[in-house]
């Protein structure tokens, strides 16, 4: 009789312990996703400020109608195009004559 209550309270500090171990292994498991939920939603902010900027970029025609010139080479009706090719793909050219 005198065993059985120390082996009860021992029972019950380990069921305890393990409980309190399973709710700070729980914890830090949450927090390890709250921060990388957060360091997602800041990449997140940084990509959309940048979104934002060229959308209020390309609000104005005048950037978008450049934009488009530059990318798909399109002119005006009566302007000629010029077209530069760099240096060194000239010299080789002008080597293999």
């Amino acid at each position: 009789m005198r065993f059985i209550k120390p082996i009860i309270i021992l029972i019950i500090v380990i069921i305890l312990g393990y409980g309190i171990y399973s709710l700070v292994r729980e914890r830090n498991a949450i927090e390890k996703e709250m921060q990388q939920l957060a360091d997602t939603a800041q990449k997140l902010n940084v990509e959309n400020a940048e979104y934002q900027a060229k959308i209020s970029q390309y609000k104005r025609p005048e950037n978008l109608l450049k934009l488009s010139r530059e990318q798909f080479n399109y002119r005006r009706e009566g302007e000629k195009m010029i077209i530069v090719v760099p240096g060194n793909a000239s010299t080789s050219s002008s080597t293999a004559r």
